[in-house]
């Protein structure tokens, strides 16, 4: 028995123990992260409930839970369209539910601002033409698809508007500097930096005339959809980052590999 504590056996048997467990709960944690996390990336389906009252609630269902009295379950739905609710979420007693279905028209568009909106396409509208008969993802595919390749040139004269900026600071310092040193205001070096800045001024206003003249021209791209109740809202194409249709998706189109058909729009710096 004394050999046997003496070379350490049950210390290495608790390591290993020690070992496992920690493995395991390193397993455990990466399982968890991965349920929860890739769920993100995965278009839920999203249901339309009619309700007793005559009224249609369209969401993705969240969660269940018992009702207060314990009688049933309550649901809660992420109903989205905050600009029209001003809330994201709504909680329904099952028991108001006279029928639910998940429509393949049903029409998920993430946006920039107010979150996701959850209904249905009615018409698609760019400068040229307009599209208002079913189907229309393919057209608002195209469309986004414009849209990105219109506001391209914002970017880059976003970027051009940095760099001018960086430059009339840099002069503006070089100003003051000899401001500061108590150079004259005739010295020809104050006045070939005034000159400098105001010429990249002059060009700096042309870009930002520019690029209100073309996200002007943007909006002429937009979309009109309708919510669950038949309420009509006008979307600028170029606020929306993507658009699904999830329940007409099988489960190989919801996977991330073919996910990437979704529009994700270069966005605009002004």
């Amino acid at each position: 028995m004394k050999k046997y504590w003496r070379e350490g056996e049950p210390f290495v048997w608790a390591t290993g123990v020690a070992l496992g467990m920690t493995l395991l709960i390193a397993a455990t944690l990466i399982v968890v992260v991965l349920v929860n996390g890739l769920g993100v990336f995965w278009p839920s389906d999203v249901a339309m409930a009619r309700l007793h009252s005559g009224q249609t609630v369209i969401g993705e269902i969240i969660k269940r839970e018992p009702t207060a009295s314990g009688e049933g379950e309550r649901i809660q739905f992420k109903i989205g369209n905050r600009d029209l609710y001003g809330l994201d979420f709504r909680w329904i007693d099952e028991a108001d539910i006279a029928a639910m279905d998940y429509p393949d028209e049903i029409t998920v568009i993430e946006r920039e601002e107010y979150g996701n909106f959850y209904g249905t396409l009615v018409r698609v509208q760019t400068p040229a033409e307009e599209f208002a008969r079913a189907p229309l993802a393919e057209p608002l595919e195209k469309l986004l698809a414009q849209v990105e390749k219109e506001e391209k040139p914002l970017v880059r004269s976003g970027e051009e508007l940095g760099r001018l900026n960086r430059a009339m600071e840099k002069l503006r310092r070089q100003e003051l500097k000899l401001v500061y040193q108590g150079v004259d205001e005739a010295d020809s070096r104050l006045v070939e930096l005034r000159q400098q800045q105001a010429l990249l001024r002059e060009d700096f206003e042309q870009i930002v005339t520019q690029q209100g003249q073309k996200a002007a021209e943007l909006t002429r791209y937009k979309i009109v959809v309708a919510d669950a109740g038949g309420q009509e809202k006008e979307i600028e194409a170029s606020h929306i980052v993507r658009f699904y249709q999830p329940n007409a998706l099988s489960w190989l189109d919801k996977s991330p590999v073919s996910y990437t058909h979704l529009t994700l729009p270069t966005k605009r710096i002004v």
